[in-house]
């Protein structure tokens, strides 16, 4: 299932573009390691937390697929799979 706003947003077709195989196995990462698309990646960052720095906060479930601009309202967009599994950064807290 596919969000119709979320589409638009993107520059496709809510009627046609979730029925295409290709679209299904590129968001649902499948394709993740085809040398057509970008490799997908997760970031570690770090920061303050409650007014200390913290070390190491994520990423520990998002996976970055790829950017995409609208081709009508060169609006770029980037892609992810939230609560996707464990990535080389999760921490303790990401894992329940």
């Amino acid at each position: 299932m596919a969000s119709d706003k979320a589409l638009e947003s993107l520059g496709l077709n809510p009627k046609t573009e979730p029925e295409l195989e290709s679209f299904q196995r590129i968001v649902s990462g499948q394709d993740a390691t085809s040398e057509e698309y970008p490799f997908p990646y997760s970031q570690c960052y770090a920061g303050f937390q409650f007014g200390q720095f913290a070390g190491q906060l994520g990423d520990g479930r998002v996976v970055n697929l790829f950017e995409v601009e609208n081709p009508k309202t060169k609006e770029k967009f980037e892609l992810q799979l939230k609560g996707s599994g464990k990535t080389p950064f999760s921490r303790f807290a990401d894992e329940h």
